[in-house]
């Protein structure tokens, strides 16, 4: 097995082992305000086999629509850049003649998608376009397919063999039987119904003229904007801790981004305030700068929440909001320089979000400024305390307290101190 198609088989296990626990028979389920924890004993195992191509669904495949007319005149790409933004990327890239020369790529996707936008270089495209279609067989790589298929020296038939899997493949992940936010499918952390709902809608918009395509992407992008409107709190704390509220949003960002390239209403929610506010608590959230990892500032460790986690959301925040609102994306693009630049969105999870894309995120040419923050009280999730931002001499206090407590322990209350830019007291 190749090493890009374990990468895809590790980003796929979340979805897996929902399927596997939806399996079951319901036992319990409750309700808490608007996040709804369901308890039962198997789920996602089902359609993750389904997509290895180890178990097939009894979804009545004869009903299944695999290929359809005007499929071929669908624009590519479409997901995370539109041909506008390549054409930008054109213009200001400095290493085209690079790619346009290079012959071989040793795996590196990220690289080859960039030389089949930029370049068109034939040995990137069959490089993609091979890896497309075998990676559709294992996994969900949407940014991948979408790249494929802008290519100019795909085949007719490789067409139509990459367009019927990603057809499957939105079969397959819009089947109740894969993941329901309505129905009792198991005690899934909030997470994994963004992750659900962010294929969902990728998948969708990579076949925009399919006859259910619209009916797909228009669910998952409701369910999505559900989501940010349940999660979030007034003041932007979210639901779930700081490593998985980010395993979250990361998706909601590249989702919104989805949206806005297929001209969904309202910019695809990309510029929903409650998204900016969920950038700010992480940020307002974000420990001073700290030694142990090496000297950047990164998300406190509480609940499960890795130690030295830095996050890259604030550039790609800096960089889609410039043009929205100039005076955040500072805020944002310093918040990354405090990051240490990070160039993935945390540490050990899966982000399928942007995946071969997200470099093209990170470099907004915002100039970064301090944000004037202050101690903030979050209505469901906790009380950030501080005296001020942007010095080595910083003092915080963040207790976590509320209602938004999943993938936390079982504990309320605790606290996580920095004095004059030290850490005091860890959770």
């Amino acid at each position: 097995m190749r090493a890009d198609d374990i990468m895809y088989l590790v980003m796929y296990k979340r979805l897996a082992y929902g399927a596997w626990m939806g399996l079951r028979k319901p036992e319990k389920e409750e309700k808490k305000g608007n996040v709804k924890t369901c308890w039962t004993g198997k789920n996602v195992w089902v359609c993750a086999l389904a997509a290895c191509g180890f178990l097939v669904l009894p979804a009545q495949a004869e009903d299944m629509i695999l290929s359809w007319k005007g499929a071929e005149k669908d624009p590519h790409p479409c997901l995370y850049v539109t041909a506008k933004d390549v054409a930008a990327a054109k213009a200001a890239r400095k290493d085209l003649d690079a790619l346009a020369a290079k012959t071989a790529f040793s795996g590196n996707m990220e690289e080859a998608i960039a030389a089949v936008l930029l370049t068109q270089n034939p040995a990137a495209e069959k490089e993609v376009i091979a890896g497309a279609l075998r990676a559709m067989d294992g996994m969900i790589p949407v940014g991948l397919a979408d790249a494929a298929l802008a290519t100019k020296t795909i085949t007719a038939e490789e067409r139509a063999s990459l367009v019927g899997k990603i057809a499957r493949a939105c079969y397959m992940v819009n089947d109740p039987r894969y993941f329901s936010p309505d129905a009792p499918h198991a005690s899934m952390c909030l997470n994994m119904y963004t992750t659900a709902a962010f294929y969902r809608l990728a998948l969708a918009a990579l076949i925009p003229s399919h006859p259910r395509a619209k009916v797909w992407f228009d669910g998952a992008l409701a369910e999505l904007q559900e989501q940010l409107d349940d999660w979030v709190d007034p003041q932007g704390g979210m639901a779930e801790c700081p490593h998985y509220s980010m395993v979250i949003f990361d998706q909601w960002m590249g989702a919104f981004v989805i949206a806005r390239n297929a001209n969904a209403a309202d910019f695809g929610q990309l510029f929903n305030p409650k998204l900016r506010k969920a950038a700010e608590w992480f940020g307002n959230i974000s420990t001073p700068r700290d030694p142990v990892n090496n000297g950047a500032r990164r998300l406190p460790s509480y609940g499960h929440t890795y130690f030295n986690e830095s996050t890259c959301a604030f550039g790609m925040m800096a960089t889609l909001w410039k043009g929205r609102d100039p005076a955040f994306a500072a805020h944002m693009e310093w918040l990354h320089r405090e990051h240490g630049s990070f160039g993935a969105p945390g540490i050990l999870s899966p982000y399928p979000a942007f995946m071969e894309y997200r470099s093209l995120f990170l470099q907004s040419g915002v100039e970064p400024k301090v944000p004037a923050w202050s101690s903030q009280y979050y209505q469901e999730t906790g009380v950030q305390l501080r005296n001020v931002m942007g010095s080595d001499r910083e003092t915080t206090l963040y207790m976590i307290a509320g209602r938004f407590h999943s993938h936390y322990y079982n504990d309320s209350g605790s606290i996580v101190i920095w004095g004059k830019g030290r850490e005091l007291c860890g959770d």
